[in-house]
């Protein structure tokens, strides 16, 4: 596909080089060519006549401004995941506290329990032993009758 002059161009990559294209931003159309040899600088922009070097600097601004609020919304909305991760993450920790105490207090319980369990296998133990001795004894008195 031959470029006509003036024609408009898709996109990035469909036209001529940066060191030939229109300097208005996003336009991708070629400079105007110089009509004769003269003496000055080359033209810096396409056919457009809104493409001229003040709506260039216009547009370059306006651009750079929209990026800033780009940035700044993204930035925005990053505080808000940070505060959410350090409420969560005090969450956390504050149910990590309580399951501690919980455990702690649990264990206690348990220590209780097996404390008194001991004592009543001790006790168990005793009256098993009382109960033996009175049936040898209830036996003995048999036996001697």
């Amino acid at each position: 596909m031959d470029q006509q002059p003036g024609q408009t161009l898709d996109g990035p990559g469909s036209g001529p080089g940066p060191e030939t294209r229109c300097g208005f931003p996003g336009c991708f159309r070629p400079r105007v060519q110089r009509s004769g040899p003269g003496a000055g600088r080359p033209p810096k922009y396409c056919e457009d006549p809104a493409h001229n070097r003040g709506t260039a600097k216009r547009e370059r601004e306006r651009q750079d401004r929209i990026a800033a609020q780009a940035v700044a919304a993204a930035a925005a909305q990053e505080l808000p995941t940070a505060a959410a991760a350090a409420a969560h993450s005090e969450s956390v920790l504050g149910l990590v506290d309580r399951v501690g105490t919980e455990v702690a207090h649990l264990l206690d319980q348990l220590q209780r329990a097996a404390a008194r369990i001991e004592e009543l296998e001790k006790e168990n133990a005793r009256l098993t032993a009382r109960l033996d001795s009175a049936r040898a004894g209830e036996q003995a008195g048999e036996a001697g009758k």
